[in-house]
Parts: structure tokens; sequence; C-alpha cells
């Protein structure tokens, strides 16, 4: 295999070209600019296309609001009981979750140690590509289309459990330590502040391809999860403040398999079969700081593909050459230590999460203003209630976009965790026979890329206005009410659709 005189991952923007245009080393034979090396020829030109997924939105809103059928908005729907495994100790159960426990606490040690004692450089060294790409990319594909396995593998509450066992063993049982009440004021703000925090790295950190670095940070994210499982105890940090718990939860309401302890207890695991995106239909009203942890998940993929337009090289050429914006970045950069570029983007990742919290709220707001022309003003739900009501339904456009932005990275830069899995440290090692294997980053081209892209994105917004205008009938009442309502959510979810297709094809096109 001959090794790329520039590494993959290395830049500000290596994720996002990897995922927007598949293919990201630059190869000794010549250079690969942002995209494929060429230009895509799309079938249609792509303001026809463009408009055309939007209106494909518009006519999903039409037959949903002709067919939907009452039953549906109850919550009623099929599901068929797959398995049922015995947890109990010493059962083959348990001893395949324990095994799978085992395996995420190792592999994340491992992570840990090649980051700080393996090869620096991030091509030889399995951090990058394990954090980047196959967790953030991988294991959030698999929670969204098949089940929540982050809830049963999560390394850093397997941790806490065992050290929690070894220090309580032999105690008395009347000594069980009692933990500060979580605050509900608190709710979902740690785990969206950490998710903004997380995606920050992945976007604009510059030290984000150096294994050392990444393996502090994610050690140093290990410590603060286990301090605050310390002072707030285990489940309620991980259910409100542990961002990649929240998010693998979420994901995984949206996915086809779901497990269940209710019908014989908690030592008996039921797994079903039930369609896609019905776990986001439980009727619950999410508060702010959920909504504002959906927002910045939808925002940063999104944010992600901008980062590869030329409207965003317009940005940076416009701040760069304006004195009133050049001299506080030039101060800024002099005061936290980093560029100029990534102080800019950093302004610009906040305002984008911001710009999507807004837009949400907003439309909230409109939509109750166009439900009271159907609804008295005392059965009128506030405009923040009604966000917290829709939130999940934006869920299948976040999965969606995830997949259409990541899906090319995965299959191409993916590859690189074969001839690492031999060789962890960059030592020089062939533990199972893989340290050569040829990756083929040319395995996917744009024509794949665009056609996988374009799918995902329709057939997740058009679950998205399927399953908003369910909620829409659950809180307006009336059909009547719920269809006035999603005229602005169906608005949001054009313009949305529009825009994610236009970014999606810079790249390729541009």
């Amino acid at each position: 295999m001959s090794k790329p005189s520039q590494l993959p991952w290395r830049g500000g923007a290596w994720l996002c070209r990897g995922a927007t245009a598949g293919c990201l080393a630059i190869w000794p034979g010549g250079a690969l600019a942002h995209g494929f090396g060429q230009k895509y020829d799309l079938p249609l030109p792509l303001n026809l296309l463009i408009w055309s997924a939007g209106g494909t939105i518009i006519v999903t809103f039409v037959v949903v609001s002709a067919f939907l059928r009452e039953t549906l908005v109850q919550g009623e729907h099929w599901q068929l009981q797959l398995a049922e495994i015995d947890t109990s100790p010493a059962t083959p159960g348990n001893a395949v979750i324990t095994a799978l426990r085992l395996f995420a606490a190792a592999i994340f040690i491992l992570m840990i140690v090649a980051g700080l004692f393996g090869n620096q450089d991030p091509y030889h060294n399995l951090a990058p590509t394990l954090v980047w790409v196959i967790w953030w990319v991988g294991f959030a594909f698999f929670c969204a289309l098949f089940g929540n396995l982050w809830g049963l593998i999560n390394p850093i509450a397997t941790w806490f459990d065992w050290i929690s066992a070894i220090r309580s063993a032999g105690a008395r049982r009347d000594q069980a330590r009692r933990y500060v009440t979580y605050p509900a004021w608190l709710g979902f703000w740690p785990a969206a502040i950490i998710l903004a925090s997380f995606v920050w790295a992945e976007l604009i950190w510059t030290e984000k391809d150096v294994p050392m670095a990444i393996a502090t940070a994610a050690l140093s994210y290990a410590v603060l999860c286990w301090v605050a499982m310390c002072v707030w105890g285990r489940d309620a940090w991980l259910h409100h403040g542990e961002a990649f718990s929240v998010m693998f939860r979420l994901l995984g309401r949206f996915a086809p398999l779901t497990g269940s302890h209710e019908l014989r207890g908690s030592h008996h695991l039921s797994i079903y079969l039930r369609p896609m995106g019905v776990g986001l239909l439980d009727g619950q009203v999410m508060t702010s700081s959920f909504v504002v942890f959906v927002m910045t998940l939808l925002a940063s993929v999104t944010f992600d593909g901008f980062l590869e337009t030329s409207a965003y090289q317009g940005i940076l050429t416009a701040a760069y050459s304006s004195a009133l914006i050049e001299w506080p970045l030039f101060r800024l950069a002099a005061l936290t230590g980093l560029e100029e570029g990534a102080v800019l983007g950093t302004f610009l990742l906040v305002l984008a999460i911001a710009l999507f919290a807004i837009a949400l709220f907003t439309t909230s707001w409109l939509m109750r203003v166009v439900a009271a022309r159907a609804l008295t003003e005392q059965s009128l739900p506030s405009a923040q209630t009604i966000a917290g009501s829709f939130v999940l339904s934006l869920v299948p456009i976040a999965v969606a976009y995830h997949l259409a932005h990541y899906l090319s990275l995965l299959l191409t830069v993916g590859q690189f965790i074969i001839p690492l899995s031999s060789d962890p440290f960059g030592l020089g090692w062939d533990l199972f026979g893989t340290a050569n294997f040829e990756v083929k980053l040319g395995i996917v081209g744009p024509r794949f890329f665009w056609y996988s892209a374009i799918s995902a994105i329709l057939i997740g917004h058009m679950l998205s206005v399927y399953i908003a205008h369910l909620a829409a009938i659950r809180v307006f009442g009336t059909r009547r009410a719920a269809l006035l309502s999603q005229i602005p959510m169906v608005g949001l979810m054009v313009g949305y659709t529009m825009s994610s297709l236009w970014i999606l094809a810079q790249p390729i096109v541009g």
C-alpha cells in the first residue's frame, strides 16, 4: 500500500471532506481537491433536483394528511418479539452481554494507551480512525439502523461499575452511598454543552488528528463522567449529562429493534422488531434543554457540510479582508491560543446551533398562531410546549443527514481500521495478518455518493413529515387544527431539505 504524502485526516476539515467526497487522501500521483478529483454531472440540473425534493415533501404532507389512521395517533403499532434473553447471573445471555462490555472496555483502554504511547503519526495510530470514523460515524449508524447498543456496552459506565463493585466489596449493605439529587433546572444542558464541545473538536480543533491529544481528551471526559456519577449517581448522569448516552439513546428510538424488561422482570430482556421511527411517538413533551441538544446534533452535521462550500470560503475571505472583523479575530486568537480561522469557525458553529434552535422555536410560535384559527385560546399549548412535542419528529432528519454525509467516509476511510487492528501502536506489528491490507479509497465514487445522499435525505424528511403530523393531531386534538399547524413545520422541512441537498452537492458539482 502506498503511503500518502499527506495524512487523510490532516487539517481542520478532514472529516467533512471524506464524508462529502468519499475519497480523502492526497496521493503522490496528484492532489485531489475537496472532492473526487473530478466534477460529476448530475442527471438533472441541480436547481431542478432541489425544487423537486422540496415538492416531494409537500406531496408527502398532503398524502399523510389524507390517509393517516387515527389508531396510529394513539401510538398503536405492530411489534414482533424476536427473542427473550435471560440475563440472570451464570446464564448464556448474561455471558454474552458481559463479553460485549468487556470488549468495549478493553477497546477504550487500548485507544487511550495507543494515543498516549503509540506512534504519533495518525496514519499509524489506532486512535484517530477509531474515534472519528468507526465510533462517531459507524456506531451511530448501528444505533440508528438497528438499536441502542451503547446502553449496554458504554465503557465509561462499565469501568465505573467495576470500580464501584471493587470498592464496595465487603461493605455493609446499610452503608449504601447517598447521592446528591440531580437538579431539575440542569436538565440536559450538560449533554448539550458536551455535544457542542465534541462537535467543535471534530470540526475546528487543530489537534484533533494528534493521537495523544485525542487520548487525553477521551480520558479527561471519562474522569469528568466518573466524578459526576459519584456526585449525582450513575443513572442520573447517564440519563441527563453523558452526551453520547443521550445521543445514542435518541438514535435508538428511531431504530427498528428495541429491548424491554417489562414482561418478566429485570433479568429477562425481550427484543422486539417494530416499524422504523415509532419509538419517537411516545407523546412525551421534551424540555427546552433537550430541544437544544437535538438542534445541536442537527446543526453539527449541516455545519460540517457547509465548511466545504464556496459560501463558507467567501465568509472567510470577507472576514480576513475586513478591518472591522480581522482585528477582533486577531485579538481573540492571541487570547485563546487558537488560529484566526479556528476562532471564526467557533463563532460560526455557535451561530449555527443558535439559528437552528431559533428556527424551531419560531416555527413552533407560528404553529400556535396558525392553530389558533381552529382552537380557543385556553386550549392552545405554549410555543415552548409545541417545540418540546415536535422536536422528536426531527430525529429522522438527523439520522438521514448523518447517513448521507458520512456513509462515504465510513466505506473509504473506515478501511484503515483493518491494518490498524494488527498494528494499533504503529510499531510495525502484524498481529492478525492485516497490516499490509490495501485500502481502496476509490471504492465509491460521486455517483454513489449523490444517489445515496439524496435517497437518505428524502426518506428521512418524509418520515419526519409523517411523525410530525401524528404529533400534531395528538397535541392539537382536531384534524383541522393539526392540518393548519403543520403548514409552518412543513415549510421548515422543505427549506431544510432544499438547503441540505445544495450543501451536499457542492463538493461534486462546484
